[in-house]
């Protein structure tokens, strides 16, 4: 059984997905951070793409059910009370306990802010032109049977320069802020079942960060050497990592890590 529905309404751009995503990993013993469990709407309308038979919300939603999860994150685009009293009709034959009906208050210019970039179409003519209505509790309640449902009210955050910038040249973002290289082998050792070992050979140091030179390429095809020395220094650190076997084994790892807050806001003035 599932026992409670947390509804995201906002427009796009205000923060709805990252609210799911962030939401998972704070409350990991409930949520697994896959598309299972926040349920997409958008995301699944382009899984249906592959399909033979396009499914329909009701088909999506019925299927999400079908796993069993405790708690569901829906996450589309529902603007009005009417598209809020679809969902219901269609969650209420779940038994489901509760719903929390997340709103974000519409602010068109930092919603345009926030979209650019995340798509390879902008969403700026629904942003500008949508109708978002407030839930009406009362009216909701009177369509179901479900009574346990209440109203979060959020704040549209504009994101921050950097992510916006990181996301217009669509950047791989990793571990919050950094791009990050190909791995590297340091070396190390093997081991077998008789206790032997022996040693394992490292790899060459790259000699270049190809990712990042990428990225520069598109945005500042023109800086200098030097220009591109301060800014791996400033903005490039190696990471090591160790990976074992099941035998006893280990090899150490290195990659390149770039901070792409400190990046792009070098960058500011070049770009």
């Amino acid at each position: 059984m599932t026992n409670k529905v947390i509804i995201l309404m906002g427009l796009p751009g205000s923060g709805k997905t990252t609210f799911a995503q962030e939401y998972c990993e704070e409350n990991d013993r409930k949520y697994y951070r896959n598309r299972k469990n926040i349920l997409n709407i958008c995301i699944d309308e382009e899984r249906n793409k592959t399909q033979k038979r396009k499914l329909s919300v009701e088909d999506i939603i019925e299927d999400m059910f079908d796993d069993n999860y405790s708690e569901v994150i829906i996450d589309g685009l529902f603007l009005t009370n009417s598209d809020i009293a679809k969902l219901m009709k269609i969650v209420s034959a779940f038994n489901v306990k509760s719903v929390e009906i997340h709103y974000w208050n519409p602010d068109v210019e930092k919603c345009l802010h926030n979209d650019i970039g995340r798509r390879k179409q902008n969403a700026a003519i629904t942003i500008e032109n949508c109708n978002l209505e407030f839930p009406d509790i009362e009216k909701i309640k009177s369509d179901v049977s479900i009574q346990n449902i209440s109203v979060v009210k959020h704040d549209v955050v504009e994101k921050p320069y950097w992510k916006a910038k990181a996301e217009e040249y669509k950047v791989c973002i990793e571990d919050g802020r950094y791009l990050y290289s190909d791995s590297w082998s340091l070396g190390g050792s093997w081991c077998n079942c008789w206790g032997d070992s022996g040693s394992v050979s490292g790899e060459p140091v790259p000699s270049s960060f190809t990712e990042l030179d990428m990225l520069l390429e598109k945005i500042c095809p023109t800086i200098t050497f030097l220009q591109y020395k301060n800014i791996f220094s400033q903005c490039v650190e190696t990471k090591t990592y160790t990976e074992g076997d099941y035998y006893g084994g280990s090899v150490e790892y290195a990659k390149y890590k770039c901070d792409l807050e400190k990046l792009f806001d070098l960058l500011k003035d070049k770009m």
